[in-house]
């Protein structure tokens, strides 16, 4: 996917903006994470944020949606960078930090963890 997105920024300038805006939503989200003191209610807003990304990236990916795409780590860090970039979380390791040592273990297995 981020090969893909990379030949199509090359052929035309105004396709990294036309994707950046399909993530607003999603930066929109990200920011909200300071703002939440409930780190229950912050793996939920995390894991919320994960399944946008997903969307977006598979509405990049594949327009029609005839095919569901399965994103990779290797696709996933770069958007989730670019979304945390421009949502201008402060303190995001604090935050995770935050999550890991207050969160039951239980909470943070599988995609949870994941996530985190």
């Amino acid at each position: 996917l981020v090969q893909s997105i990379r030949g199509e920024a090359k052929q035309s300038p105004n396709f990294v903006r036309e994707v950046g805006s399909r993530f607003d939503k999603c930066v929109r989200m990200l920011s909200q994470l300071c703002w939440t003191s409930v780190p229950a209610h912050k793996l939920q807003l995390l894991c919320t944020l994960y399944q946008s990304v997903c969307d977006v990236a598979q509405e990049i990916h594949d327009p029609n949606n005839q095919h569901q795409y399965s994103l990779c780590a290797d696709d996933l860090l770069p958007l989730m960078v670019f979304v945390m970039v421009q949502s201008g979380l402060p303190y995001a390791f604090s935050e995770c930090h935050f999550l890991i040592d207050y969160l039951q273990e239980s909470d943070i297995m599988g995609q949870n963890g994941y996530v985190v």
